[in-house]
């Protein structure tokens, strides 16, 4: 009961944003429940969003949201969760920056009697106590298709993953295989991680493009290092020589798409996914049923159709 006390006086008396352990929190006073979300990062525009549209949602609903950003650390997402599991947390909303390493961490929530979902990035196994997110595999599939499609069915293509291990990235690369399987005239030349984020990621295109061999395509996991690949072909005076895609359609990937510099990226339903989320959290703590996995659809995003989705 201390505890709880001494946290409200601290809610109380700092301002709306609070750093806490690596990650923000925003209090407005006004949830009956208290939900943390446990995030990989908030290092992009759409992890970012994904954050604020869970705080968004669960303020419609009566719902406090503490966000815990892990900065791509498992280490400090685990510590994290125990946290959440000692400060009494009504659940927990996990992006899961491992799918293998969060699974012990996952057990213990559930343990301590704490509902745990997983969003975006699942853990293994279906252990989580229920899963939204959107469907990768499907989304890496058309992704991988329109490469195809752009390259006429014969070129050289690089793959930049995102954290190797993750769910996102194991499935979103998984749904490349059926496509390239069926492409002899496609040859990967390169392949390596850029970690979700633009930095490491232009810094993998350096090395790939000082090595002098032929690129004709880069497919990457995600739009965050997507941007990271633009920058630097244009460093490099070789913007538009090179295909790139993304995923998560970010309105600054949509924009170099309009601008030429990108081929193409996948729509993610960041607010719907943040609903869902929101909606299977508030009835597992209620001990209602829910469904163990929701899988929202992604829309194939290219110059044909782009400034649908783009908002200058």
């Amino acid at each position: 009961m201390k505890n709880k006390l001494f946290l409200l006086v601290i809610l109380i008396i700092a301002s709306p944003i609070i750093l806490m352990a690596g990650g923000t929190q925003e209090a407005d006073g006004s949830g009956n429940l208290k939900v943390a979300f446990c995030i990989q990062h908030v290092n992009n525009e759409f992890m970012q969003g994904l954050a604020n549209y869970v705080e968004e949602e669960g303020k419609k609903s009566n719902v406090e949201v503490v966000v815990y950003s892990a900065e791509q650390d498992t280490n400090k997402q685990i510590n994290q969760i125990e946290t959440c599991i000692t400060q009494g947390f009504d659940g927990i909303i996990l992006d899961a920056n491992s799918a293998e390493a969060l699974v012990v961490a996952v057990k213990a929530a559930q343990e301590a009697g704490v509902p745990i979902m997983t969003l975006h990035d699942d853990v293994t196994a279906g252990v989580s106590d229920a899963f939204v997110g959107v469907d990768f595999a499907q989304g890496g599939t058309a992704k991988m298709e329109q490469c195809v499609k752009d390259l006429e069915g014969k070129g050289d293509i690089c793959i930049m993953d995102g954290e190797m291990g993750t769910a996102a990235q194991l499935t979103i690369r998984g749904g490349y295989d059926p496509v390239l399987e069926k492409s002899p005239g496609i040859n990967i030349v390169y392949e390596d991680t850029g970690r979700w984020t633009a930095e490491p990621a232009a810094k993998l295109t350096e090395t790939w493009l000082a090595s002098g061999k032929n690129i004709d395509a880069i497919v990457c996991n995600n739009d965050g290092m997507a941007l990271g690949v633009v920058s630097a072909l244009k460093a490099a005076g070789k913007n538009g020589e090179i295909l790139v895609y993304g995923l998560d359609a970010q309105q600054q990937a949509m924009k170099e798409i309009i601008d030429g510099n990108m081929a193409g990226t996948i729509l993610t339903d960041s607010p719907g996914e943040a609903k869902a989320a929101i909606a299977t959290i508030i009835k597992l703590i209620n001990n209602e049923p829910v469904e163990k996995s929701q899988m929202i659809p992604m829309i194939v995003i290219t110059k044909d159709n782009v400034n649908e989705y783009y908002t200058p």
